[in-house]
């Protein structure tokens, strides 16, 4: 809840679930209807990016030093 309006419900209720485990649900649901021939949800550019991203967290934790992150290929527009 935000400001006393509900900005996120959990789609799973009654279910007692954390963000993470919302999360993970979430994920199966949309690759179900994907591999059904839904949508796709998450692209490999978005893991890519992600990936990348993570990587340069765990530099920067070990190093203690900035870290600045770089246009990649898979974000480039076509």
């Amino acid at each position: 809840m935000g400001d006393g309006e509900w900005l996120y419900r959990n789609p799973f209720a009654p279910a007692r679930l954390t963000d993470d485990e919302i999360a993970i649900a979430e994920s199966l649901v949309r690759m179900q209807r994907h591999v059904q021939g839904g949508p796709s949800f998450y692209s490999l550019a978005e893991g890519c990016q992600d990936q990348y991203l993570a990587l340069l967290l765990e530099q920067a934790a070990a190093s203690g030093e900035t870290v600045t992150s770089h246009s990649q290929p898979w974000s480039e527009q076509g």
